[in-house]
């Protein structure tokens, strides 16, 4: 699939969302092997798209890099692998991908402004990775029983704190999802301080999250005391250090609202349901701002065009 309005993209980007619905809403137990089927696809759209544009480094930033974690443990799930080439127990591994899934990956919906833009991979692709991981891991929490009844083998131990939801305290649910957050954290930092903070649009013409926050976001550029032409410079290691921080304060912060969740189907529930409500109005917007301006084009060819039309009368 190319990039760009066309009824093709329009409608295997409709398919998408429907089928996922219809998924989510018959056979949510079955969901998991739809995100990561799926997720395999998207992320390897996705990183040939990025190399093209030299945005390749953009996949090593946490939501994306927790997402290619997900798609290989789910594709070792599938093939009932993940108990013998994973280092971590399922039980382990559910609860911290339910921890990140309805914290830092499902609040980033909302923070990065995802919008459900039906004609784009690149929306899709980054909506899919902030939203489908909360829905999964509502699927997964709330429904056990037809999880064991269709997927037991695989999952027995994580089966286990679905079933019995008390034996899961928030510290038993939090450091499992820090700690995951803490392998990605400690050598992104230490990739950005040696060797990221030098990559940038202007000198190697590959462009970074890093870079592309300074450069973009005004209240993290004011927080992080990086105002003016400063901003273009992403070789800054304060900066950096202040940066990584804040984003750990944040991620680690928002793990307090899963653990709530996890106690909770209706909470969970009104999660999801927010998201993609968020994420629905964010897309309508740009379809009213594309269309709004395809018709003032028109308008404005119309009105270049009539002096040339009246002269060749």
């Amino acid at each position: 699939m190319k990039e760009g309005m066309c009824g093709t993209t329009f409608f295997f980007g409709l398919i998408n969302i429907v089928l996922s619905a219809v998924i989510v809403a018959a056979k949510p137990q079955h969901f998991w092997a739809w995100q990561t089927v799926k997720s395999a696809y998207l992320l390897v759209f996705t990183l040939r798209r990025r190399v093209a544009l030299k945005k390749a480094l953009y996949m090593l930033d946490f939501c994306w890099a927790a997402n290619i974690v997900f798609c290989v443990y789910g594709m070792l799930c599938l093939a009932d692998l993940h108990t013998v080439l994973w280092p971590v127990a399922p039980g382990q591994m559910f609860l911290a991908i339910y921890g990140l899934a309805c914290g830092p990956l499902g609040w980033s919906v909302l923070l990065q402004h995802n919008a459900m833009v039906l004609h784009s991979p690149d929306h899709t692709a980054a909506l899919f990775i902030h939203l489908s991981p909360p829905i999964m891991a509502w699927s997964f929490r709330f429904f056990g029983a037809a999880l064991q009844a269709d997927w037991g083998s695989r999952f027995g131990e994580a089966l286990v704190h679905i079933k019995e939801p008390g034996f899961v305290t928030f510290s038993h649910m939090w450091s499992y999802a820090a700690l995951a957050y803490a392998l990605w954290w400690v050598p992104y930092t230490a990739w950005l301080l040696a060797a990221g903070r030098h990559q940038s649009p202007k000198t190697t013409g590959q462009d970074t999250v890093w870079a592309f926050t300074l450069r973009k976001d005004d209240l993290v550029s004011k927080l992080l005391g990086v105002t003016g032409e400063a901003r273009n410079d992403p070789n800054r290691p304060f900066a950096i250090v202040k940066y990584m921080l804040l984003h750990a304060t944040g991620c680690l912060v928002s793990l307090f609202g899963s653990y709530l969740m996890w106690q909770s189907f209706a909470l969970h529930t009104a999660f999801c349901l927010m998201l993609f409500t968020a994420s629905a109005w964010s897309g309508a917007k740009r379809y009213t701002k594309m269309t709004t301006r395809w018709y003032e084009k028109a308008i404005e060819d119309l009105l270049t065009a009539q002096p040339t039309d009246k002269k060749s009368q």
